[in-house]
């Protein structure tokens, strides 16, 4: 092999962004409800909508991510940095008061 010839090595593998491509099962949901559960292998978040039905208020279970607690933590670091990022540009998110 010439010595120029352009050779990668498996850390610059792993540097390259993948491709994105949606599976035939990829949907989009509003959620408003979130459930995190965590064990010594993995993090539970489920996703859901809470509703009203009469003067009844439930949540409407849609979704579960079942992630490593590597991955949990590098995708809590991802949403934080777009939180920064989004009050940067937009302003501060307030929560309402717990009562």
């Amino acid at each position: 092999m010439p010595e120029n010839e352009d050779v990668r090595s498996a850390a610059e593998e792993q540097e390259q962004e993948p491709e994105i491509v949606r599976s035939p099962d990829y949907f989009k949901a509003y959620v408003n409800s979130a459930r995190v559960e965590s064990s010594v292998w993995d993090f539970r978040l489920t996703f859901g909508e809470i509703t009203k039905s009469g003067a009844k208020r439930q949540v409407e279970q849609s979704l579960t991510v079942i992630m490593s607690p590597q991955h949990a933590k590098a995708f809590l670091n991802a949403l934080a940095s777009n939180l920064r990022e989004y009050e940067t540009k937009i302003g501060q998110i307030n929560l309402p008061s717990k009562k």
